[in-house]
């Protein structure tokens, strides 16, 4: 019986950790509301696509249930304890992997220039690009949040 739910846990496991994934980074949040952010013109030097890592989240845990679950159908007696365990562990592992690999995204890395002349680079979730060259608006909080947005003045 514990065979049979492993597709099962694992396919919840998979919808689970693909909803989590979407984000655009220039909606605004609620928490962006009543708060103080700087805006200020930049030029933009250059862009590099690259990625942000995901994180392994749900992924441990979820992976390490159905790894023991698969592990339970194996071994008799005290060989049983030990299936269960190495499915456990090597479910856990996978299970990081893939909900890494599920959240990593694109994402572009800007170099900026101010109006005073210096440089600041900001790496943000993948959106259509702003060309090198092009002025944009750079936002910041203090709290260290910042993007880059077109400018359209």
């Amino acid at each position: 019986m514990p065979l049979r739910l492993a597709p099962a846990l694992g396919f919840l496991a998979l919808c689970a950790l693909l909803g989590g994934c979407a984000s655009d980074a220039l909606e605004n949040s609620p928490r962006d509301a009543q708060q103080l952010i700087d805006t200020e013109t930049v030029r933009v030097i250059a862009t590099n696509p690259t990625f942000i890592e995901g994180e392994s989240g749900a992924g441990v845990p979820v992976g390490g249930l159905v790894g023991g679950l698969v592990g339970s159908a194996f071994g008799g007696g005290t060989g049983k304890i030990f299936t269960v365990l190495a499915g456990g562990i090597v479910g856990a592992a996978l299970g990081s992997e893939v909900s890494r690999n599920v959240t990593t995204e694109p994402a572009t890395e800007y170099l900026l220039e101010r109006g005073d002349g210096s440089r600041i680079t900001v790496i943000q979730p993948e959106q259509p690009a702003i060309a090198s060259g092009t002025v944009a608006i750079l936002q910041t909080r203090p709290d260290g949040w910042a993007r880059v947005a077109p400018y359209r003045g």
